[in-house]
């Protein structure tokens, strides 16, 4: 009896010390290099679009690519502080945004989750959710990735409850996380359908003597429940793909596929280095081991609880087979953050796995193998934080540079338009596309001509161009040429002449 109790004291006391450095990193979020800058160009859009009314926002939203729902919820928190009177700085504010759900994950981990399996479960997966892969940076992206990823483990918790008891509160809580987590982001609407495919194949499989043609009643009603109140979304999404499938493809390279897979504990990169190769190997053998742990202890552990631990592993997995399968048929190629939501219920089902490691040894490994992943997911993270908040200072400064009305800037994408136009209002603008994509305002700049005619009635002035290049020549109509004056990524600042 005191050997049993000090081992779960142990591990209790291991389970606080990870959350509480979880809690730490949490508070860092507000300190962090990256805390007040704009990270990728995604960023500087959300922060177009919030300007604009919710029915203007709206009406762009459905010509992008994503749902509305975030945008909503940032809209609806800067009208209440319009209202109050309250004097905020817009970056700040969406930042905090960005950083509530993992507070609000934080507080979910030490009460319900655990009531259900103890501190060391919630320390290793409140851990894991910040310290590894792209969790940090999600968090502190102006973009609706914690958002997705707190509205999908809600759906992901309440799939549990559904599984152990299906009761009406159950079943209306999964629906309306589900439906939740759907208007965030695509890829939990992908992760969502898996689960409601799994609520199904669990019916004809569970012989714990369950009434199945009650639960596939409650199943149908379920499910048909939610398709009917994302039906007014649906004719959007399908248009949407359908939009996207006229760029330009990419297909994944055979490393790119080695990476995916790792890419629940280290974060994507664009280098190769035999140090991220190693932590990749290691973070799928840890994959590995927490499968095999997994099966030995699903011999003594009932079915509706394996069936839940299992589906954090199948999930992940299917929802990835999924993004790599997209690629082929749209523009876009798969991106780390998008899979942020469906990694987090991975490693849910990781923590739970070693919470329940009843082997001294074994549970050792894990938590060294925990912290190995940990500690190098936290230095790419501080580097990274690093380069980007370098990298955001010199993008605010190119930005001033061409910012005044002495010079003329051309924005060959009406997207870059959108992103950019209200940092360089000074100039004179103009957008070499006759009809912009987006119904947004345009009494700054003069759409639909080309560049000849630009710099014709522009004779003496210094003429820029923002566009992405791919073939990087910088040649275009009559001999104009353009000189790269700034780089960001695939983005080009050009001087015309």
């Amino acid at each position: 009896m005191n050997k049993n109790f000090s081992e779960d004291d142990l591990k209790s006391n291991i389970g606080k010390i990870f959350f509480a450095v979880s809690v730490l990193l949490g508070i860092y979020l507000f300190f962090s290099p990256i805390s007040n800058v704009l990270i990728h160009i995604d960023e500087w859009w959300t922060v177009a679009l919030i300007k604009t009314s919710f029915l203007e926002c709206l009406k762009i939203t459905i010509k992008d690519v994503h749902p509305p729902l975030y945008y909503m919820i940032v809209q609806t928190v800067c009208y209440v502080l319009n209202a109050l009177h309250i004097q905020y700085d817009l970056i700040s504010v969406l930042k905090i945004i960005s950083f509530v759900p993992y507070f609000i994950v934080l507080g979910i981990s030490a009460t319900k989750i655990r009531k259900e399996y103890g501190w060391l479960t919630v320390g290793i997966f409140t851990f894991s959710i910040i310290a590894m892969s792209f969790f940090f940076r999600g968090y502190s992206t102006i973009r609706m990735y914690s958002w997705s990823l707190l509205f999908l483990l809600m759906s992901f918790l309440y799939f549990r409850q559904v599984i152990a008891k299906s009761d009406r509160k159950s079943w209306a809580l999964f629906i309306l996380f589900t439906l939740l987590g759907a208007y965030t982001h695509y890829f939990v609407l992908v992760s969502s359908a898996l689960m409601y495919l799994m609520l199904f194949i669990r019916i004809f499989i569970n012989n714990d003597g369950i009434d199945k043609k009650e639960e596939l009643k409650k199943w149908i009603v379920a499910s048909i429940s939610t398709v009917i109140l994302y039906a007014p979304w649906i004719f959007v999404l399908m248009k949407q793909v359908s939009k996207t499938m006229e760029y330009q493809k990419n297909f994944p390279h055979l490393y790119d596929l080695f990476s995916y897979v790792s890419w629940f504990a280290v974060n994507s990169t664009t280098d190769f280095s035999y140090v991220d190769f190693g932590f990749r190997i290691l973070a799928i053998l840890f994959l590995v081991f927490m499968i095999i742990i997994f099966v030995k202890q699903s011999k003594s552990t009932d079915f509706n609880e394996n069936y839940f631990i299992s589906s954090g592993f199948i999930l992940y997995l299917l929802t990835l087979a999924i993004g790599v399968t997209a690629i082929v048929l749209t523009y876009k190629p798969l991106v780390i953050r998008y899979l942020i939501p469906v990694i987090s219920l991975l490693w849910l089902s990781c923590a739970i796995v070693i919470g329940k490691i009843k082997d001294r040894k074994i549970l050792v490994i894990s938590i060294i193998l925990v912290l190995l992943l940990g500690a190098y997911g936290l230095a790419v993270t501080y580097d990274t934080n690093n380069q980007i908040k370098d990298d955001g200072s010199e993008m605010i400064a190119a930005l001033d540079k061409l910012n005044n009305d002495s010079n003329v800037v051309v924005f060959n994408q009406d997207f870059l338009y959108v992103c950019y136009h209200d940092y360089v209002d000074n100039a004179k603008l103009y957008a070499t596309q006759k009809d912009i994509r987006f119904d947004y305002k345009l009494d700054d700049v003069k759409s639909g001509s080309n560049l000849t005619t630009i710099m014709k009635e522009n004779h003496g002035k210094k003429v820029y161009m923002i566009d992405t290049f791919p073939d990087k020549n910088f040649k275009f109509e009559n001999n104009i040429t353009g000189k790269k004056v700034y780089k960001h990524q695939d983005m080009y600042f050009l001087k015309l002449s």
